[in-house]
């Protein structure tokens, strides 16, 4: 306790956020500290009184080996596991509910001690004892069980072993003429693995531009390009498989567990300047875990117990919430086809997005301002690195299957609007010479051209056509449904050009 109690003050005197780090919460830290200090004194209050002659030594001396054994594994197991550094917010939260159980428990047993050798020899804690030991059973045994049945599930399951984000929601509600998700959770309509006819198949691979945050399935970009192309050549697919929060890690995930195994003729990359370089907080610590044929992204931090025996790693946990999404979505799903029978859905009705305030979006935008800075800062230097390895990564995977790679770069609405920028750079105090709003389209494309890439930069088209409120959502990073059919209009000639005629060869340089 006193170890742990150190660890935190000395983190506390010289830990420094990172813009993109969690920030820290240090009411809770100092909360956690204190309590460790009250556990420690009340441990060493603990063993004195149980040395000498007491109520307390009275009271232990009764107490069951073997229960002390299950409790002591217990409390020693979840300590550890959510030992409170590095600083992570719900693990703070639950060592605080720990914590304090054990301090009640600590009082309880040196101020009140009659009192609490009477409740131990109640009937409830016996039903609370015996509960305890059901559980740890069952998940001792429940988690050998499953990690053996873990290959056989993913065979035989819902998704093939093919690997899907594990938390889509099979069949989920969804506005648009589709009414809902698929079989695997994405927001398209359903697709089989092998193509259906010979005409080409797009996968498009995103965030939740591709995904589509507020407008409907018909409005969405990738929709249109569908309709567009099938125009021209009837049974051509662009299978959306945008997910909501992916990166280019969980993209690069997708495409070589999943999307490959769809047999594309092209990937079609959806870059979002403004948050798939430098990442969300935390992102630097996720990692797949394959169960089930699912893939789950699971943080790390070092702590050994947390990282490989915490609960995010049971195959119990996540096969149970995969058995339960299973067996159940096709019901959920039969259930909603009678309820909406003979129902329409209107594009572009009843869609809704949550608006921030206008300071929390300039907030936003300076928390991956490092993007726009004309000289680069090791943060910026940091996560454009690793967003080459992984576009590096899906290139060469795509190239030695001989599949092509076009990446769509979607512009931030601060490149487009002067006055935004002028107010984003009144709020962080710079000055418009330190910045360089086209940045990141301009490493973006190099890169491209340097590794012969099919590239196609919207930002020019989107400058053209910008006005504030109109193809970008008030106050809000995503596109509106004119900013998705401004996209899907600029697009389409690109992907015409590379799917019906093969001649042109790919391009080297990006369109803009």
């Amino acid at each position: 306790m006193l170890t742990a109690a150190f660890d935190l003050m000395a983190f506390l005197m010289t830990h420094q956020p990172g813009k993109v780090s969690d920030p820290l919460q240090t009411g809770k830290l100092w909360t956690l500290l204190c309590c460790y200090v009250l556990l420690a004194v009340l441990l060493l209050a603990t063993s004195i009184r149980v040395a000498r002659a007491s109520p307390v030594q009275e009271s232990v001396t009764g107490w069951s080996p073997y229960a002390v054994a299950v409790w002591f594994l217990v409390s020693g197991y979840l300590l550890q596991v959510y030992y409170p550094l590095p600083s992570h917010p719900h693990h703070l939260d639950k060592l605080l509910f720990i914590l304090g159980g054990l301090i009640v428990w600590g009082m309880w047993l040196n101020f009140w001690p009659v009192t609490l050798e009477r409740g131990l020899h109640g009937r409830g804690y016996e039903r609370i004892k015996a509960a305890l030991i059901i559980i740890l059973v069952f998940v001792v045994v429940g988690e050998i069980a499953f990690r053996l049945a873990d290959p056989i599930l993913a065979r035989k399951g819902l998704f093939e072993a093919k690997q899907p984000p594990a938390y889509l929601k099979p069949y989920a509600e969804t506005q648009g003429s589709i009414v809902h998700a698929n079989a695997q959770g994405f927001r398209d309509r359903e697709r089989v693995m092998e193509k259906p006819t010979s005409s080409p198949r797009v996968l498009a691979v995103g965030d939740s531009f591709t995904w589509g945050v507020g407008v409907t399935y018909d409005e969405n970009f990738v929709t249109i390009l569908e309709q567009r192309l099938q125009e021209i050549q009837p049974g051509t697919e662009v299978v959306n498989l945008g997910v909501i929060g992916f990166e280019p890690e969980h993209e690069l995930h997708l495409v070589q567990h999943y999307g490959i195994h769809l047999h594309p003729d092209m990937v079609m990359l959806n870059v979002f300047v403004g948050n798939d370089i430098i990442r969300k907080r935390g992102a630097d610590t996720e990692e797949a875990l394959v169960v089930g044929g699912n893939s789950y992204f699971v943080h790390h931090n070092g702590n050994w117990f947390h990282d490989h025996i915490g609960p995010d790693r049971w195959f119990l946990y996540h096969d149970i919430n995969y058995l339960i999404r299973v067996d159940l979505a096709p019901v959920r799903h039969l259930f909603r086809n009678q309820r909406r029978h003979n129902r329409s859905v209107q594009p572009g009705k009843n869609t809704t997005i949550t608006v921030p305030w206008h300071l929390d979006y300039i907030e936003y935008i300076e928390g991956r301002s490092d993007i726009f800075l004309t000289e680069d800062t090791p943060l910026f230097a940091h996560h454009w690195s690793h967003t080459l390895e992984k576009l590096n990564a899906l290139h060469e995977f795509l190239l030695s299957r001989g599949v092509p790679l076009l990446v769509v770069l979607i512009p931030e609405q601060v490149q487009l609007d002067q006055e935004l920028q002028r107010e984003f750079i009144v709020a962080v105090g710079g000055r418009r010479e330190q910045y360089e709003f086209e940045k990141p389209q301009r490493l973006l494309t190099e890169w491209c051209r340097q590794q012969k890439v099919i590239c196609h930069d919207l930002f020019e088209i989107f400058k053209q056509d910008y006005h504030p409120g109109t193809l970008y959502f008030s106050n809000d990073l995503h596109w509106s449904a004119a900013g998705h059919k401004v996209a899907a209009a600029a697009i389409l000639s690109t992907l015409q050009e590379q799917l019906f005629m093969p001649s042109a060869g790919v391009h080297t340089s990006a369109r803009r």
